[in-house]
């Protein structure tokens, strides 16, 4: 069996000698900065734009795995190595393991890309029975053990030294989830109490009236900006610390509605916050020019009709999807947060069935089958005319994204890449062949391996 998943740079295909490879690879999403350098030159976390991403990675190392299923490998087969390196921190029972970068686009290169990309493949199953999860700020990493513990190493200041006492009560009480922002962390502990450490600044203090009011609820889950904190207690309130423009900073009057009705999910750019309440209405805040800003004419449309679900762009634009699926957009305009009219038209006369996302452009599948994109032409937001016609008359079944590119699968199993070609954009005439000779010999199952 072949699958497909996405990489902070380019797509891999792991061709196994078993069809018992499940869940085959399950990547935790980590915080990236923009064009892939994580920090700064100097002493903190980088303020440029950053966002939730997949086995991130660049110049300070940032990059986590969750879980990998049993299964011997029998080929990695890659496309769209990056032009700068990628990192991938792998981890096992003693903690730590080297971290490993990647391939320049030399085929000695690509061949030591390949046999350390599968190094990681081993040393996760070693460690797939101690290892819980991992989260990366900028300089600093966070382990949760399956048994609850937490061990942190890194950047002393941006969440790579967890005090004794807080490191004395997780070992007591035992951690469920620990989040990170670019300079600090926060867990949750099995009883729904939260502790925070690292920068102050980036959300490393939380105040105590707000840890009370959420250790007495006790929390549901817990969201993240670069920045800034959103955390959601087990009866649907917010509260919010940190960088205030980066999120930290909910509103009265937001935070009042809010509450009162139930906050059901919130998703995040690399600045700012999008809470959907349990009735289907949208509240935003953090940085204006990063989503946080809502014009009062859209907001009216989509509280009217009902928010199904809002995607976002780690750049800075969220477009949400109505109960009845018509589609609007906000933030950022060069990243996503401008629908062309002509594509908003189409969309709510189709119907939209899924958006997706790189850290800059959006790709929405209509009910019919059809792909529209927009934002970034350098990060997928351009479809080259000859593609999206294929794509169209074949009609599209899913697609994929890494941060800079995308690749879609059509009904009858062919593929196509656009986007950045250092992250996947470019899929070579022999290797798409290949692929799409393999699933068509159904040894790919695209719509559900594919992710």
């Amino acid at each position: 069996m072949s699958f497909l998943f996405r990489s902070k740079g380019p797509f891999v295909s792991l061709l196994a000698t078993t069809s018992s490879f499940v869940p085959a690879l399950k990547l935790t999403p980590v915080m990236y900065t923009q064009d892939g350098a994580s920090g700064s030159s100097g002493g903190g976390p980088s303020a440029n734009p950053s966002g939730q991403g997949t086995l991130a990675a660049a110049s300070r190392g940032t990059a986590t795995l969750s879980d990998i299923g049993p299964g011997p490998l029998r080929e990695v087969m890659s496309f769209g190595d990056s032009a700068e390196f990628q990192r991938f921190g792998s981890v096992s029972a003693d903690l730590t393991r080297s971290m490993m970068t990647g391939s320049s686009n030399s085929s000695s290169g690509r061949a030591d890309y390949i046999k350390k990309f599968q190094n990681l493949v081993r040393a996760a199953r070693e460690a797939e029975n101690f290892v819980k999860d991992v989260k990366a700020s900028s300089w600093a990493f966070a382990l949760l053990t399956k048994d609850g513990k937490v061990e942190v190493w890194g950047d002393r200041d941006l969440g790579g030294l967890l005090p004794d006492e807080q490191k004395v009560r997780f070992d007591a009480l035992g951690v469920d989830r620990i989040y990170a922002t670019n300079g600090a962390f926060a867990a949750v502990t099995q009883d729904g109490k939260v502790e925070v450490w690292g920068s102050e600044r980036y959300g490393g203090l939380l105040p105590d009236e707000q840890k009370a009011r959420l250790d007495a609820v006790g929390v549901g889950r817990i969201y993240a900006t670069i920045g800034a904190f959103a955390a959601v207690t087990q009866d649907g309130k917010v509260e919010v610390w940190g960088i205030r423009d980066y999120g930290g900073l909910l509103p009265d009057e937001q935070k009042a509605r809010l509450d009162v009705v139930g906050v059901g999910r919130i998703y995040a750019t690399n600045g700012a916050f999008a809470a959907v309440t349990k009735d289907g209405k949208v509240e935003v805040w953090g940085n204006r020019n990063r989503g946080g800003l809502l014009p009062n004419e859209q907001k009216a449309r989509l509280d009217a009709l009902g928010v199904g679900r809002i995607y976002a762009t780690a750049y800075g634009a969220f477009a949400a999807v109505t109960k009845d699926k018509k589609v609007e957009a906000w933030g950022h305009e060069h990243y996503g947060g401008l629908l062309p009219n002509e594509q908003k038209v189409r969309f709510d006369a189709l119907g939209v069935d899924h958006i997706y996302a790189t850290i800059g452009a959006f790709a929405a599948v209509t009910t019919d089958g059809k792909v529209e994109v927009w934002g970034s032409e350098r990060y997928g937001g351009l479809l080259p005319n000859e593609q999206k016609a294929r794509l169209d008359a074949a009609g599209v079944d899913h697609i994929y994204a890494t941060i800079g590119a995308f690749a879609a699968v059509t009904k009858d199993g062919k593929v196509e890449a656009w986007g950045d070609r250092n992250f996947g954009g470019l899929l070579p005439d022999e290797q798409k062949a290949r692929l799409e000779e393999r699933i068509a010999a159904g040894v790919t199952n695209a719509r559900k391996k594919l992710f």
